[in-house]
C-alpha cells in the first residue's frame, strides 16, 4: 500500500476555520484530509479537529520514522511490540530481584530504565 511519504503536519486555514493534514511540498502544501469544517455549511463543525489532525500527524510520522518504506507495518505491530515490552519488563521485576543475586544487577539496569520509560511513555493517561 502507497503512501504519501514526507512529513506530515496540521495545517490551519483560518480564513475557512478549517484543520487539514498536508505535507510541506516547498512551493505549495499537499492536502491529506481535512479534519476540520465539513463541506456543507448546514452541518456542525468538528470540536476534536485539531487533536484528530495531531494524532494522524504524529502516528503517521512515527511509523514512517520506523520503516519509511512500509509505515503500516509498523502501524499494525504496535499492540504487539507493546505486548512484548510489557513481557519482558514483567520477567524483569519478577526474576531480577535481591532474593536472585545471579539477576539483581539487572533490575536496575540502563536497559531496563529505557524499557519502563518507554512503557510509561505508552501509558501515559492525559
Amino acid at each position: 500500500m502507497a503512501i504519501t511519504k514526507g512529513k506530515w503536519e496540521v495545517t490551519k486555514w483560518v480564513s475557512h476555520d478549517d484543520v487539514h493534514v498536508s505535507i510541506d511540498e516547498g512551493s505549495y502544501m499537499r492536502f491529506i484530509c481535512n479534519c476540520g469544517n465539513p463541506v456543507a455549511d448546514t452541518l456542525p463543525t468538528n470540536p476534536n479537529a485539531e487533536a484528530d489532525a495531531n494524532i494522524i500527524v504524529t502516528a503517521v510520522n512515527a511509523c514512517q520514522s520506523v520503516n519509511q518504506d512500509n509505515p503500516m507495518a509498523v502501524a499494525e505491530s504496535i499492540k504487539d511490540m507493546y505486548e512484548a515490552l510489557a513481557t519482558i519488563i514483567s520477567g524483569i521485576d519478577r526474576d531480577c530481584d535481591d532474593s536472585n543475586p545471579m539477576f539483581s544487577f539487572h533490575m536496575d539496569s540502563p536497559l531496563a530504565d529505557t524499557l519502563r520509560q518507554a512503557k510509561a511513555k505508552a501509558e501515559r493517561r492525559e
